[in-house]
């Protein structure tokens, strides 16, 4: 289990600090705002702030949550083929 949580933060930190989560992208370096905007966490962040809007941009929140979506199908399909790649090995 232990193991598992450090995977988790090993992977997730340094996503955070790569989104506008910690840091406004304008005042980050420029290489920073390219990273995120294939981050899944900016999506995330970008999705959240536009729902709480008080004129809600419902487009810019679908197309992150789908783009979420999109990510979390295609990490499961990996996870469940490499995982299916290890029990035939073992």
């Amino acid at each position: 289990m232990a193991t598992l949580i450090a995977i988790s933060q090993f992977t997730t930190l340094p996503l955070m600090f790569l989104s506008s989560a910690v840091m406004d992208l304008h005042l980050a370096p420029s290489w920073v705002g390219n990273v995120a905007r294939y981050n899944p966490v900016e999506w995330a962040v970008v999705a959240a702030r536009q729902a709480m809007l008080a004129p809600t941009d419902w487009s810019t929140v679908w197309t992150r949550l789908v783009l979420l979506a999109a990510a979390v199908l295609v990490m499961g399909l990996l996870a469940t083929r490499a995982f299916g790649a290890y029990r035939k090995s073992a």
